[in-house]
């Protein structure tokens, strides 16, 4: 901008005009280059956002991935937990449609309805069975909030516990001491994947036979789940590879080395920590989690 005077004569009357003013044509080039590199910026912040949803449902989909593939490793076990006490109801069910003719006939069968009480007991303990695991499959499986919820962690871990117990084998045996915790505001769904993920691994390591302990205990301000195994153990370099993705210690395939690094992440976004310690014939998995 200008500043103008007006120059006058000795008689008052104007002879000229002063004007004294500042070039702004390199202002002007920097404001334009200012707002197009704030232009840029915006388009950049755009490109990032759009970036930042890609990956966040890129992430949800592994996690998902990971989770089908774990169930997949299930579904011959539980389809067996279900078919062994749905085979003897159906049974049962056959033996008293063949014996109610005769029980109508001759109502003072002693011995007939002894085995009436026994079948009918024997399907119910059947049916009790199948609801256990359906019950089981219902708190693994169902789906996860947008936010924190509250829930009851020995739950959760029990649940995961009955599935893997039905592919572990007869000579793996699974034991479980549930301390008094707090419920804990988290994605439930989410860190029952973690439990199965750490449950699996501690069944394969024990090669078919050995002792997994899964233990919940809490201090006031964390809860410890603790799923502690008697197989083969890791040395010191297997361990400081754990949570690499794609590095896995099951052979032939047998796994896709992304459980512990999904698992890590997972624990990590609830504020927790998880913590390994291996050695010839015993590990350790502690998953921490803030109350």
């Amino acid at each position: 901008g200008y500043t103008t005077w007006l120059l006058r004569d000795e008689a008052g009357a104007v002879c000229g005009v002063i004007a004294l003013g500042l070039d702004l044509g390199s202002a002007m080039t920097l404001t334009a280059q200012l707002a197009a590199a704030n232009q840029q910026l915006e388009a950049t912040l755009k490109q990032l956002e759009r970036a930042h949803a890609e990956l966040k449902a890129a992430q949800t989909q592994l996690v998902q991935s990971e989770k089908m593939r774990s169930l997949g490793q299930l579904v011959a076990g539980v389809a067996h937990e279900i078919n062994t006490p749905l085979g003897y109801v159906a049974n049962n069910l056959a033996f008293l449609a063949e014996r109610l003719p005769a029980l109508r006939a001759a109502p003072t069968d002693e011995l007939g309805w002894h085995d009436v009480s026994d079948a009918i007991r024997e399907s119910q303990t059947g049916i009790e069975r199948i609801a256990a695991i359906v019950r089981a499959l219902r708190v693994f499986a169902r789906p996860d909030e947008d936010s924190l919820v509250p829930a009851d962690v020995n739950e959760g871990l029990a649940s995961t516990v009955r599935m893997v117990r039905a592919v572990s084998g007869p000579r793996v045996t699974i034991h479980e001491e549930y301390g008094q915790v707090p419920r804990v505001f988290c994605h439930p769904g989410e860190l029952n994947q973690v439990f199965l993920n750490l449950l699996l691994n501690a069944v394969h390591a024990c090669r078919g036979a050995g002792t997994v302990l899964a233990q919940t205990m809490s201090d006031g301000t964390s809860i410890t789940v603790t799923i502690r195994d008697t197989g083969i153990g890791m040395d010191a370099a297997t361990l400081a590879r754990l949570g690499e993705p794609f590095f896995t210690t099951w052979p032939d395939g047998g796994g896709t080395g992304l459980g512990l690094a999904i698992s890590r992440e997972i624990v990590a976004r609830h504020g927790g920590q998880l913590r390994f310690q291996s050695e010839p014939g015993r590990t350790t998995v502690e998953v921490i989690l803030p109350v």
